[in-house]
Protein backbone atom coordinates (compact mmCIF):
# COMPACT_ATOMS: atom_id res chain seq x y z
CA UNK A 1 0.00 0.00 0.00
CA UNK A 2 1.21 3.27 -0.74
CA UNK A 3 2.39 6.12 1.96
CA UNK A 4 -0.06 8.37 0.03
CA UNK A 5 -3.13 6.01 -0.12
CA UNK A 6 -2.41 4.94 3.24
CA UNK A 7 -2.69 8.44 4.41
CA UNK A 8 -5.69 9.22 2.31
CA UNK A 9 -7.65 6.17 4.00
CA UNK A 10 -6.38 7.50 8.19
CA UNK A 11 -7.50 10.81 7.13
CA UNK A 12 -11.01 9.40 5.66
CA UNK A 13 -11.00 7.36 8.88
CA UNK A 14 -10.62 10.48 11.19
CA UNK A 15 -12.86 12.48 9.53
CA UNK A 16 -15.34 9.63 9.72
CA UNK A 17 -14.81 9.61 13.59
CA UNK A 18 -15.23 13.18 13.80
CA UNK A 19 -18.44 13.16 11.93
CA UNK A 20 -19.76 10.00 14.57
CA UNK A 21 -19.22 12.00 17.58
CA UNK A 22 -20.94 15.38 16.07
CA UNK A 23 -23.87 13.48 14.56
CA UNK A 24 -24.54 11.47 18.33
CA UNK A 25 -23.64 15.47 20.14
CA UNK A 26 -26.50 16.57 17.71
CA UNK A 27 -28.87 14.08 18.97
CA UNK A 28 -28.26 14.91 22.11
CA UNK A 29 -29.31 18.19 22.00
CA UNK A 30 -32.09 17.37 19.89
CA UNK A 31 -33.52 14.96 22.74
CA UNK A 32 -32.79 17.28 25.14
CA UNK A 33 -34.04 20.62 23.66
CA UNK A 34 -37.20 22.34 24.86
CA UNK A 35 -40.23 21.65 22.67
CA UNK A 36 -39.38 25.71 21.23
CA UNK A 37 -36.51 24.66 19.67
CA UNK A 38 -36.55 20.84 18.78
CA UNK A 39 -37.26 21.51 15.31
CA UNK A 40 -34.32 23.55 14.43
CA UNK A 41 -32.11 20.69 16.87
CA UNK A 42 -33.66 17.98 14.78
CA UNK A 43 -32.64 19.60 11.36
CA UNK A 44 -28.88 20.36 13.02
CA UNK A 45 -28.92 16.16 13.64
CA UNK A 46 -30.08 15.67 9.84
CA UNK A 47 -27.75 17.60 8.84
CA UNK A 48 -24.70 16.07 10.90
CA UNK A 49 -26.27 12.60 9.90
CA UNK A 50 -26.07 13.11 6.35
CA UNK A 51 -22.84 14.49 6.16
CA UNK A 52 -21.62 11.93 7.69
CA UNK A 53 -22.90 9.67 5.33
CA UNK A 54 -21.21 11.13 2.62
CA UNK A 55 -18.17 10.98 4.73
CA UNK A 56 -19.11 7.45 5.38
CA UNK A 57 -19.21 6.27 1.83
CA UNK A 58 -15.85 8.57 0.68
CA UNK A 59 -14.05 6.82 3.53
CA UNK A 60 -15.73 2.90 2.35
CA UNK A 61 -14.57 3.95 -1.31
CA UNK A 62 -10.97 4.75 -0.19
CA UNK A 63 -10.81 1.26 1.60
CA UNK A 64 -12.49 -0.55 -1.37
CA UNK A 65 -9.17 1.06 -3.53
CA UNK A 66 -6.85 -0.26 -1.26
CA UNK A 67 -8.37 -4.07 -2.56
Amino acid sequence: MSTMIATEVMDAYREWRDFCIAVQDAYDRWVRAPRSQAAAAFHEYRRFLDLEERVSLEYAALVRRLG
